[in-house]
């Protein structure tokens, strides 16, 4: 049993268990700061040169902050984040610090041969909210390389690396939001092939009216009002494959003109009732349209938005609740 998985029986609110509720939550944080806080072009890493553009990141989300739990969930995956590229550093493996904070905190220790203290990453993302240079993280990661680099330099260390405990499930090709990321790729684009091809023809007016602009969610919203008089009515064939196209058009309209993106949750058996990934989520499951967390962080089933119109709301409403991008596509506060 490795020492990330050794605190699961352990009594809860103990360190031991701490630690381990601590790392299991890490790939889901590391998920969503991929997926959904940071901008798309975003280099997620794990090494140091990401975390300049990760601080700035996070001093433009605090200029602009969402309250309560969001902002919770934001700090602690930059927390996470910054904690793995400092491990990649100076080795060692997480930890929990009972004394730190109000109730404990997670902290990183180093591989025990340098001689260094516990680091806080929560605190030094609280240091960076505070100081806003936009330098913390990066000073800290050099901070911390230069007493590895010290001993590298001694003759008798040749060759020597700082040696660190794999943390479970975090490397990045392991994250959902870039293993669904390829495949609701490869799925759009078979929706395109097919809504080019044929959905276009078949729902009247070819690719020359369904253009993705603001008037063919009109001539969708009179197609939905001229088959389907009830909710019920639609429900009936919502998965046929005309259906299920036309639900593929107006997500698709939303990525392109709201600068949303696609994404799916797959249902973990082992995720508690009520949190993101568990079966009674409402977002797992089946593909959906997200705005970033940075932006806005609405977010819809296009399947709902057609539903939306047969309970009496115009297309263009439901759509409209997601922000207009601006500013060189950027979203407004």
């Amino acid at each position: 049993m490795d020492v990330y998985s050794q605190g699961k029986d352990a009594p809860q609110g103990s360190p031991a268990y701490e630690l381990y509720a601590w790392v299991e939550s890490l790939h889901e944080l590391m998920d969503l700061l991929y997926g959904t806080f940071t901008e798309e072009r975003w280099s997620h890493t794990y090494r140091s040169p990401s975390l300049k553009r990760l601080e700035k990141e996070l001093l433009w989300y605090f200029e602009h902050p969402h309250g309560g739990d969001l902002d919770t969930i934001f700090s602690k995956s930059v927390a996470g984040y910054l904690g793995e590229t400092l491990l990649n550093e100076v080795g060692g493996r997480w930890d929990w610090d009972e004394n730190a904070g109000t109730s404990g905190l997670p902290v990183v220790r180093p591989d025990p041969v340098l001689g260094l203290d516990p680091v806080v990453p929560s605190t030094i993302v609280d240091q960076a909210v505070t100081e806003k240079s936009g330098l913390v993280f990066t000073e800290t990661a050099r901070s911390l390389r230069s007493v590895v680099r010290a001993r590298q330099r001694k003759k008798e260390n040749a060759g020597w690396q700082p040696e660190r405990t794999p943390t479970p499930w975090v490397a990045r090709e392991d994250l959902e939001a870039v293993t669904y990321a390829r495949q609701l790729s490869d799925w759009s684009n078979r929706c395109y092939s097919i809504y080019y091809y044929t959905w276009a023809d078949e729902a009247g007016g070819g690719i020359e009216h369904w253009n993705f602009q603001p008037e063919s969610l009109d001539t969708m919203e009179a197609l939905l009002r001229e088959n389907f008089q009830t909710v019920e009515d639609y429900n009936r064939v919502a998965d046929e494959p005309f259906w299920m196209q036309a639900a593929w058009y107006v997500g698709e309209y939303v990525v392109r003109r709201k600068r949303a993106q696609w994404q799916y949750l797959q249902v973990n058996p082992d995720a508690e009732p009520g949190t993101l990934y568990a079966a009674d989520s409402y977002w797992t499951g089946s593909a959906f349209v997200r705005q970033r967390y940075r932006y806005d962080s609405h977010a819809e089933h296009p399947h709902e938005m057609l539903r939306a119109v047969l309970t009496g709301t115009g297309l263009r409403e439901v759509v409209n609740r997601f922000n207009d991008p601006r500013n060189g596509g950027d979203y407004g506060p």
